[in-house]
């Protein structure tokens, strides 16, 4: 059952960055959803996360360590925070049951494929073993780009050559992996989980929106036609 404590760390830390990244969150998209878009809150900051880590690296101003990435949201929880001491609407719509509803199919849904990856938790198949690859190598890079696991081994170049591939949705699972510092092989079959936990639970509130938006469309219809008559 070793699984579900490590499980249990990386949800925390998902939650951490959702919660963090929620109020700018919901000043982009809040008016478009039912729930403020709070589903995509934890995509949003490690995004956000992601990205200035990967500027930081390349021009060489901040390594790729863990305190760098607490420094990182250190400041987002300051963004973030003045965002929501500023948001005179924070109450409005605020629709507590619902985003519980979906934390808690999102904690199911990272539980299900979690354990689905565990009974062949083996990284083979299509691209697998090339992404685990290019993750292991910005793990062990202290600036970006990282190295080419493919072209590490020229005689004509022993330094090695930076990766010329596009890895920025390694970075991201990296990131995850280093902050809660769980072996490689663990995380990348935990990033697959997310993925899938973020699709379900972001799916379910867009279509919650929708569904709410069509029935009182339709409902501002009918008392403006009774009352028309």
């Amino acid at each position: 059952m070793e699984w579900i404590g490590i499980v249990a760390k990386w949800y925390f830390m998902l939650l951490l960055l959702g919660i963090v990244c929620f109020p700018i969150t919901k000043k982009i998209f809040g008016t478009f959803f039912l729930d403020f878009a709070y589903p995509f809150s934890k995509i949003i900051a490690i995004l956000l996360l992601s990205y200035a880590m990967f500027v930081g690296g390349t021009i060489k101003m901040l390594p790729f360590t863990q305190f760098s990435l607490f420094f990182l949201i250190g400041l987002l929880v300051f963004v973030n925070g003045f965002l929501f001491l500023h948001d005179k609407k924070r109450e409005e719509r605020f629709s507590t049951p619902l985003i519980v509803f979906e934390e808690f199919l999102f904690i199911a849904s990272l539980l299900f494929l979690a354990f689905v990856r565990g009974q062949e938790p083996s990284i083979r198949g299509l691209e697998k073993f090339m992404d685990f690859g290019f993750m292991q190598s910005i793990l062990r890079s202290k600036y970006f780009p990282p190295l080419d696991m493919w072209l590490s081994g020229d005689p004509l170049n022993p330094a090695g050559y930076p990766i010329n591939y596009y890895y920025f949705g390694h970075l991201a699972g990296s990131i995850l992996i280093r902050l809660c510092i769980i072996p490689s092989a663990v995380g990348y079959n935990l990033i697959l989980a997310t993925i899938f936990a973020l699709a379900i639970t972001q799916v379910f509130s867009i279509t919650t929106t929708m569904v709410f938006q069509y029935f009182s469309t339709i409902k501002h219809f009918v008392l403006s036609t009774y009352s028309f008559v």
